[in-house]
């Protein structure tokens, strides 16, 4: 059964529960993050915390301990860079393709072997910051 207006239960997500039991953690790690520097709110970076954790543990019904400790191995600054570029932060998006670009290049001759390196990292970084304007997959050619 899922959530529904009438019976309030999500049963859907898993078995690891709310992570409001574990509030002092997800402050800290809130803080240790950077998240407030891309101007991703506390409570989305609370909400990409509890999703892993529901990714990680699946139908697991893991201890508080349990997911502290997991939770403490998450790369943080990347997980808030993440979760800005996907809230379309123009600021995360030019750090991420300035940061990544690099990487881009050096792995887009292993995708595609014959294909400009450069142009294919072009195109991919293109394709992600146009994926935010749009809202929509970048592995999927555009809407029109």
């Amino acid at each position: 059964m899922n959530r529904t207006p009438e019976n309030g239960l999500d049963l859907s997500l898993g078995r690891i529960g709310s992570l409001t039991r574990l509030q002092p953690l997800v402050d800290q790690l809130f803080a240790a993050s950077g998240a407030a520097f891309w101007g991703l709110p506390r409570d989305l970076f609370a909400a990409t915390l509890e999703h892993s954790a529901r990714k990680r543990f699946g139908e697991e019904s893991p201890g508080a301990g349990k997911i502290e400790e997991y939770l403490s191995t998450l790369h943080l600054q990347d997980l808030a860079l993440a979760g800005a570029c996907a809230q379309g932060r123009a600021d995360a998006w030019d750090h991420f393709v300035a940061a990544f670009r690099g990487y881009m290049r050096s792995q887009s001759r292993l995708l595609v072997p014959l294909f400009p390196r450069a142009k294919l990292a072009e195109d991919l970084a293109a394709r992600c910051a146009s994926a935010t304007a749009y809202r929509h997959d970048p592995c999927q050619p555009p809407l029109h």
